[in-house]
């Protein structure tokens, strides 16, 4: 995923997965690369939990589950 097209597509929006890319970046499951956001091999391996990571954050707190 190009990221900086995400950021002016869709600008402040795309900024708040940071903290998320950030986490499962530092859990090996991420990578990026200039401006590009890769699946790991481990995180190609577990990508559904990995997306899932993003539509969690995308939800307003009240209507996500525990």
């Amino acid at each position: 995923v190009d990221f900086a097209q995400l950021r002016s597509r869709f600008g402040e929006l795309a900024e708040a997965y940071a903290p998320v890319l950030d986490e499962l970046q530092a859990e090996g499951l991420l990578r990026m690369r200039n401006d590009n956001v890769q699946l790991t091999t481990r995180g190609r391996l577990l990508s559904n939990e990995v997306f899932e990571r993003f539509i969690d954050c995308s939800q307003p707190a009240t209507t996500r589950r525990d």
